[in-house]
C-alpha cells in the first residue's frame, strides 16, 4: 500500500513537472513568435505605407520582398487591415486592391464557408474592411447564416462595401425582426448614410409596420431630404407609430423654408 502510494505520488509529481516544462516552453515559443513578428513587422510596415502613398499604379508586391512568407503575408494583411479603418478614398481603392492581388479576399470568401460560426464571422469582418465586390454575392449568401452574430457582421460588411447591390440585402433585413437585432441593422443604414436613401425608399411599402417604423428612424436620423415626402404622407397613417416617428422624423431633417 505504501509502495503504491509512492508511485501514485511520483507519477503526480512527474505529470507537474511535464505540465510545467510544457507551458514554459510554449511560452517561450510565443514571446520568440512575437518578437520575430515585431521584427518583420517594422521592416514590412514603411513598404506598405510607401506603397499606399505612391502615385503609380504598381501593384502591392512590387514593394514587398520577393517571395513573401507565409508570416509575411499575415503580417501584411494586418497591416493593411488596420490602416483600412482609418483611411478613405483613393487610399481605401488601393487597399481593396492589395487586398485582391494578394489572394486575402478570395482566401476570406473562402472562410465563409467554415463550420466553426466565430470563423464565418471574422471572415465576414474582414471582407467589410477589404470593400471588395467579390464579397458581396458570399455576403449575401451570409445573411441567412443559422448564427445570429454572423449574420449581423455579414450584413455590416455589406454596408461598408456600400452600393445598391450590398445594401439592398441591409434594407430587407428589416423585414424579418424575428431574425435580427432592428437596432443593430438600423445603426449599420445609419452608417451608410445618404447612399441608404433610395434603397429605403423604395423598399418601404414592401415594409411590415415594424420594418417602416425602424425604416422611418433610419431616414430621419439620417436626414435625407429625399425621405420627405414619404413622412409627410406617413403623418396620415392610420399606425401611430408611423405617425409619431414620421413627425420626429420631419422634425430632425428640419426641411427648409420654401421661397
Amino acid at each position: 500500500m505504501h509502495l503504491l502510494l509512492v508511485r501514485v505520488v511520483e507519477g503526480v509529481g512527474g505529470f507537474l513537472a511535464f505540465l510545467t516544462i510544457a507551458i514554459v516552453l510554449n511560452k517561450a515559443l510565443r514571446e520568440m513568435g512575437e518578437a520575430l513578428d515585431r521584427r518583420r513587422r517594422a521592416l514590412l510596415e514603411p513598404l506598405v505605407f510607401e506603397y499606399l502613398g505612391a502615385a503609380s499604379s504598381r501593384p502591392l508586391r512590387e514593394f514587398l520582398p520577393r517571395s513573401p512568407s507565409r508570416r509575411d503575408r499575415r503580417l501584411v494583411e494586418q497591416i493593411l487591415l488596420e490602416s483600412a479603418r482609418l483611411v478613405k478614398g483613393s487610399t481605401q481603392e488601393r487597399i481593396t486592391a492589395a487586398f485582391e492581388g494578394q489572394g486575402a479576399v478570395r482566401e476570406a470568401i473562402r472562410a465563409l464557408g467554415s463550420a466553426r460560426w466565430w470563423k464565418r464571422a471574422d471572415a465576414a469582418e474582414k471582407l467589410g474592411l477589404m470593400r471588395s465586390e467579390a464579397a458581396v454575392e458570399p455576403l449575401v449568401n451570409l445573411m441567412n447564416d443559422p448564427e445570429p452574430e454572423v449574420r449581423i457582421r455579414a450584413a455590416r460588411a455589406l454596408g461598408l462595401i456600400r452600393g445598391k447591390t450590398s445594401i439592398r440585402p441591409v434594407v430587407g433585413a428589416l423585414a424579418d425582426p424575428s431574425r435580427w437585432s432592428a437596432i443593430r441593422v438600423a445603426e449599420i443604414l445609419i452608417s451608410v448614410g445618404s447612399e441608404a436613401v433610395d434603397e429605403l425608399l423604395a423598399a418601404f411599402d414592401t415594409l411590415p409596420q415594424t420594418g417602416r417604423v425602424s425604416a422611418l428612424d433610419v431616414l430621419g436620423r439620417i436626414r435625407g431630404l429625399r425621405a420627405i415626402g414619404l413622412m409627410k404622407r406617413c403623418l396620415l397613417d392610420p399606425h401611430p407609430d408611423i405617425r409619431a416617428r414620421s413627425a420626429h422624423g420631419l422634425g430632425l431633417i428640419r426641411e427648409p423654408p420654401r421661397i
